[in-house]
């Protein structure tokens, strides 16, 4: 019964909204982009929290591993190219430039993917939840 709620699905290359949203997802998407840097800083323009979930490469090095740029699988189509895959000090540092002070990181370590997946919640300034 909210009737509070608003949902947007958008460019994040072409946003250009006014206000912020309280949260913003991004879900199975920053190893899909082809500039990782601008996805990150227009993703902040949008919230002060962000759920982020992205392959991961694990490391405890700050840097994002290249994919296969424009290699696409058959059967999912153009969304599906693999561009870079990030570890999660890459993606905490590039969030902390941007002013986010909390982190929680799920990583996924079920799953038989080269690859895992993890689950990032980045909030800026002091929580109240």
């Amino acid at each position: 019964n909210a009737n509070n709620t608003e949902f947007k699905c958008d460019n994040v290359f072409n946003v250009k909204y006014k206000n912020k949203f309280d949260y913003c997802f991004a879900l199975g998407f920053l190893h899909r982009v082809d500039d990782i840097l601008t996805c990150i800083k227009n993703l902040s323009k949008l919230s002060d929290s962000l759920l982020l979930e992205y392959k991961t490469y694990v490391s405890n090095e700050d840097i994002c591993f290249d994919g296969k740029k424009g290699t696409k699988k058959k059967i999912a189509g153009e969304y599906n190219t693999l561009y870079g895959i990030p570890t999660n000090v890459f993606v905490e540092n590039r969030l902390c430039e941007l002013g986010y002070t909390e982190f929680i990181f799920d990583l996924d370590t079920e799953s038989r993917l080269n690859f895992k997946r993890t689950m990032c919640l980045a909030r800026r300034g002091k929580s109240n939840e």
